[in-house]
């Protein structure tokens, strides 16, 4: 996409300089392709571009100005199609769904969601919280892009974030031992709300039987 023509753009630079070597100098070509150019142009339109003056060097006449003006705004014209081409070209839009437990949510995604929207302001996030089971489903139904919960991840494609320990809490006879068996009364056992389902994944996967758990 091109406006203006290669004469029009020397024309542009002549006008502004007064001067044919001061152009070539300035455009890296030859002095002989400056005046061509112009003559050229002359040619074209039927008019008299310049006045040539011993002291002052090349004058626009009348109409030469009014030319000028119009090849300006032409000019101005391009640079704003070009702009608004790359801004079409590189713009980044559009919604995000995520989905996310909620301590998660606040431990990393509030940090990520701020400098995501200061990046690509125009992308709006929908985000949906819920279990590790509300997310996975979620996912398996294509109702979110993407989702951040704890393991297991099975046969989804997955990135891993962190790792993360979970702490037990109990009596000290309990936990003299450096290994905690958890089939020793799995009853007494108290699971977090967030990573519970995980928990559970991970000790039916191990025939930890439990039949029933506290869930704060």
């Amino acid at each position: 996409m091109i406006m203006l023509n290669h004469n029009l753009r020397i024309f542009i630079r002549v006008a502004e300089k007064g001067s044919i070597t001061e152009t070539a100098n300035e455009l890296y070509i030859s002095q002989p392709a400056v005046s061509k150019a112009i003559k050229i142009l002359e040619d074209e339109l039927n008019l008299k571009l310049f006045h040539r003056d011993k002291r002052k060097g090349l004058i626009l006449t009348d109409i030469g100005h009014e030319i000028l003006i119009l090849a300006r705004q032409m000019e101005k014209t391009e640079n704003r199609m070009y702009q608004a081409a790359f801004r079409s070209n590189n713009f980044i839009g559009g919604k995000v769904r995520i989905a996310s437990m909620p301590i998660l949510t606040s431990v990393i995604l509030s940090e990520v969601f701020y400098r995501f929207h200061k990046l690509y302001p125009y992308v709006s996030i929908e985000l949906i919280e819920g279990s590790s089971m509300d997310i996975r489903k979620a996912i398996e139904e294509h109702q979110v892009d993407l989702g951040i919960f704890s393991a297991p991840f099975d046969t989804l494609d997955y990135q891993l974030l962190f790792t993360d320990r979970m702490i037990a809490v109990g009596t000290s006879e309990m936990l003299t031992d450096p290994v905690l068996d958890l089939n020793i009364e799995p009853e007494r056992f108290i699971f977090c709300q967030a990573g519970h389902e995980t928990a559970m994944e991970l000790l039916k996967a191990k025939n930890v039987k439990i039949s029933q758990s506290f869930i704060v």
